[in-house]
């Protein structure tokens, strides 16, 4: 059972957001090949927003998540080998891709609420249904997770042990609105999740920068676009890129 002491606030300054989805929940439809809106209480919903950061930045976090989960272990006996955070993706361009989530049900049961999501002023953010190409800074909890047993080549149960990013708080500073053609096709899977509160969410965390983020209209999509941070192979542009959730009942 996860403890307090296993969420390790992070905080991402304008950080340029991809396929952010915080105007509601959604989920992977394997008919359409892509995430849908659906109901808090449907499978895998949830509420996600990824962000890009560069190759350097990228191989940083990596260690300092490790870091983190192996100091989790060290009081966690029943963690394995850190292999992996979930929901990262080492792209084409040479840059990191890290995605964090909110599932739109706790392990209790009961619906969870919906990230904060404000904008420049400190205010709500009136239409939360922004795209890729936004920009944002966001308060994620990263905290140690199994992900689903498998099986490996020779036909072993095997798994992944890794760190989970969950969504808290996003301040939009660009909106980019647009079209769905801006949605690229993705899997997501959602493993577990800790029924323990974290605390200590700093209230000057976030800070007015504008009274109005910026608001761009986007332009119709062209889409193309070992335990080791080095070890992890660059993903195609063209493949679907798979998530991995876990949920925080705050």
């Amino acid at each position: 059972m996860a403890t307090k002491n296993d969420f390790k606030k992070f905080m991402f300054y304008d950080m340029q957001l991809v396929y952010p989805k915080l105007d509601q929940t959604y989920a992977w439809d394997n008919d359409k090949g892509g995430s849908i809106p659906c109901p808090p209480t449907a499978t895998n919903a949830a509420w996600s927003c990824g962000f890009v950061v560069s190759n350097e930045e990228g191989k940083k976090l990596w260690n300092e998540f490790q870091a983190h989960y192996n100091s989790c272990k060290a009081q966690d006996p029943s963690l394995g080998e850190f292999n992996t955070v979930f929901g990262m993706q080492k792209r084409d361009d040479g840059t990191v891709l890290f995605k964090a989530y909110r599932k739109g049900v706790k392990k209790s049961g009961e619906l969870a609420k919906a990230p904060d999501v404000i904008d420049g002023n400190m205010d709500d953010l009136a239409d939360r249904r922004i795209y890729s190409g936004s920009v944002g800074t966001l308060r994620v909890w990263a905290w140690p997770n199994k992900g689903a047993e498998k099986f490996d080549a020779n036909g072993q149960k095997t798994r992944d042990y890794g760190i989970s990013l969950w969504l808290d708080k996003v301040q939009v500073t660009k909106a980019v609105y647009g079209d769905d053609s801006d949605f690229g096709k993705k899997k997501m899977e959602i493993e577990g999740q800790p029924d323990q509160m974290t605390a200590n969410k700093a209230p000057d965390d976030f800070k007015p920068v504008s009274n109005q983020p910026e608001t761009y209209q986007a332009p119709p999509s062209t889409t193309p676009s070992q335990a080791s941070f080095d070890s992890v192979e660059t993903a195609s542009s063209s493949a679907p890129t798979p998530d991995f959730d876990d949920e925080i009942p705050f």
